[in-house]
């Protein structure tokens, strides 16, 4: 393995609401103005689980609870970092009242799947979404039991 290859965990959150998903717009240069799903970086030494609450509360203004896991991807970006991004499914929040936080997140907007899939080239990641909607069609979730030893 290539001592200088960077490697990255990463965590993204769905949110679902009257079967629609909340989406939101990146507002960080190089990325303005792309759809994306609650995501982010996990910090060193956090916990997972709290990384995905800590983004969806950043990002979103939500209070959520992660209740399983549709996915985990592991692929390479353009700028050849290795990403390792564990897609968690949400309890939707009571309280649902939308508070981007206007610098890295111009907005957030619950979206129809075929809304989203409308986006076309203004997704960030079109193989998160893929993956996101192919899994939610099927009912396909994994128990966050997969992480309990890290919770």
């Amino acid at each position: 393995m290539d001592k200088n290859t960077t490697q990255h965990i990463a965590v993204a959150v769905v949110i679902q609401r009257n079967d629609r998903l909340l989406m939101v717009e990146e507002g960080k240069e190089g990325i303005r103005g792309q759809w994306n799903l609650p995501t982010g970086h996990v910090e060193h030494c956090e916990n997972i689980v709290a990384a995905a609450k800590r983004e969806a509360k950043e990002e979103t203004g939500l209070d959520i609870t992660p209740t399983s896991i549709l996915g985990i991807e592991n692929y390479t970006a353009t700028n050849q970092a290795q990403y390792i991004k564990v897609i968690f499914l949400a309890d939707t929040p009571q309280d649902t009242t939308l508070r981007a936080n206007g610098t890295e997140i111009i907005s957030a907007q619950w979206m129809a799947p075929n809304e989203i899939q409308a986006l076309g080239n203004k997704l960030r990641k079109p193989h998160t979404i893929a993956l996101v909607l192919e899994r939610l069609a099927n009912g396909t979730t994994y128990s966050l039991e997969l992480l309990k030893d890290y919770l």
